[in-house]
């Protein structure tokens, strides 16, 4: 394979295509990536906490996943082992909560509590927020199993976590604005060594070997 760099190429699907000055500012990176697990629901991170592992762990739905403004992730359903890791710029929060809650939440947060954006009027300029596709993709311990990346600003992984359940089939809903273009590949080459858990803030080891995924799209 091969990745070819084009400076100054002008992209209207990148992120940083529609963003004033200061938010672009905002989206530098300023040091080497290093992934982020998003939050696990309340009830999985019960569910560990008590010491539940392997059978006894039940399949997670319901639960929304926000990077900034930018991206939306509903878990309609999945394994109990499936982590969403993000590799994008610091700056870009991560937060989550029950999938019933979240449009309101982003009509509420987007440029306020969700950033970036920094503002209201920046995340007018990106276009409306909307559901964009439908993956889905089976998930086994110890894994990755496929990267969606966001244009301009980074992408996240779906692994598995290696002591957090059986493997499964997992189907994530995804929303972005429409000016920003969102792609889904293989995982990228890159050495692993794990990610961070947000939650525990433990790094979290999974083994070298791929498998291959299933992927629908969605208008």
């Amino acid at each position: 394979s091969k990745l070819h760099d084009t400076p100054g190429v002008h992209l209207h699907h990148r992120v940083t295509s529609r963003l004033p000055p200061d938010d672009i500012a905002a989206l530098a990176v300023r040091r080497p990536l290093r992934g982020i697990a998003a939050p696990s629901s309340d009830r999985l991170e019960a569910s560990l906490a008590a010491g539940m592992r392997g059978r006894q762990l039940k399949d997670e739905a319901g639960w929304s996943v926000f990077w900034g403004a930018f991206l939306r992730v509903d878990i309609v359903c999945a394994p109990p082992c499936m982590r969403l890791v993000f590799y994008g710029p610091e700056s870009v929060a991560l937060s989550a909560l029950d999938t019933a809650d979240a449009g309101a939440h982003y009509a509420a947060g987007a440029g306020v509590t969700l950033t970036p954006p920094l503002t209201r009027g920046a995340v007018d300029g990106l276009g409306v927020f909307e559901e964009k596709r439908t993956v889905r993709v089976r998930v086994s311990p110890g894994e990755r199993a496929l990267d969606l990346a966001v244009s301009g600003l980074g992408w996240f992984s779906v692994v598995g976590a290696t002591q957090s359940g059986l493997p499964g089939e997992a189907e994530l809903v995804l929303w972005a604005p429409r000016a920003v273009e969102l792609f889904a590949r293989k995982p990228m080459p890159v050495p692993w060594h794990g990610f961070l858990d947000s939650g525990a803030d433990d790094w979290v080891e999974l083994e070298e070997e791929e498998e291959e995924s299933e992927l629908s799209g969605k208008e």
